[in-house]
Order: C-alpha cells, then structure tokens, then sequence
C-alpha cells in the first residue's frame, strides 16, 4: 500500500510541474500566417494594407505598399508578466531597396529599432524576444514603403513563451522520481 501512496505522489508531482510549465510549442498570435485576412490584426498609417496569396508558407501573407511614411500592422497578446517570450517573423519586399524597411516593437517599446539595410527580396526570418511587463502586450510591426519603391510582405508570425529554468527542474525531478521508484520496485 506505501509504494501506490509513494506512486500517487509522485504522479501528482510530474502532473503538476507540467501543467506549470508554459507550453513552449502554443503560439500565442491569432492568426499569425494571415490565411484569414487580416483579423486579429489591426492596421493604422498605411495607404494599403492588406493579404495576398503567396506567403512565405505558400499560403497568404500581409502586404503593404506605397505608404507616406511608416504604417502599424499590431496585435494585443495575452502574456504572463515577467515570461520571456520568444518571436519569429518572415519577411521580404518586392524590391532590393533602402526605402522598404521593417521594425518590431512591445508595448513601444523597441526591441532593435529598424531593421536597416537593402530590403530583402527573398522570404528571411528574424527572430527575437521580449519580457512581458503586463498581461496584455501589444506587438506592432512598423513598415515603410515610398510610393513606387515595392510591397513588404510580412508572414508566419509565431510569439512563444520560454519555460523558466526552475518549471523545468521540477519537470526533471518529477521524472527522475518516477525513474527511480520504478528501479526500487524492480529490485
């Protein structure tokens, strides 16, 4: 009867360091590769703004173009203060220019500024992070475009939150619990 009551404890354990554990793989955007157009999305400050087949995925992507200044394609996501989240984002322009450029902020809050250079005319991916400093955290894309110089395409967006260290050492000693309660009963 102790070794089902020692079992119990153990699986009770494991099941809570797990549910404790941020899902790593949940991507927390609502509708990150834009093959429902635009919702979830809001879009401010762009002469166009809208999807386009042919994403970095082959399905649909965000476009934007001939654009005075920069425009605003933002999201508000749901996070838990203080997590470290992670994000990946495709990107490309029509044309190898200057004057397409492409920058991420979190709740204004600059993560980079600008990403300069040529734009690039082939899907890339950039990745970074962010702490979350509230339970609602607004994401915006800034995109500039000069009237004449291409489209930014904008793809596959994936915000996802890292496992604290000490989430995954209960995990791991929950594991080694149940490992070693098995061997005990073994011998």
């Amino acid at each position: 009867m102790n070794n089902a009551i020692h079992n119990l404890k153990l699986v009770i354990l494991l099941i809570g360091a797990c549910t404790l554990a941020p899902n790593t793989f949940a991507n927390i955007v609502t509708n990150g590769g834009f093959e429902s157009g635009l919702s979830g999305w809001t879009c401010t400050g762009f002469d166009y703004c809208t999807t386009s087949f042919g994403g970095q995925s082959g399905a649909s992507s965000a476009i934007t173009f001939d654009n005075s200044g920069y425009g605003e394609l933002s999201q508000t996501l749901s996070t838990d203060t203080g997590t470290l989240y992670d994000v990946s984002f495709w990107w490309r322009s029509s044309n190898s220019t200057s004057a397409n450029e492409l920058g991420i902020t979190f709740d204004s809050s600059s993560v980079g500024g600008l990403i300069g250079g040529v734009a690039p005319t082939i899907w890339t991916n950039v990745t970074t992070s962010f702490t979350a400093t509230s339970a609602l955290t607004t994401m915006s894309f800034w995109l500039a475009t000069n009237s004449g110089t291409g489209v930014v395409y904008l793809d596959e967006v994936v915000v996802t939150a890292v496992p604290a260290p000490i989430t995954l050492g209960l995990l791991g000693l929950g594991l080694l619990g149940l490992g070693l309660n098995r061997k005990r009963q073994q011998a």
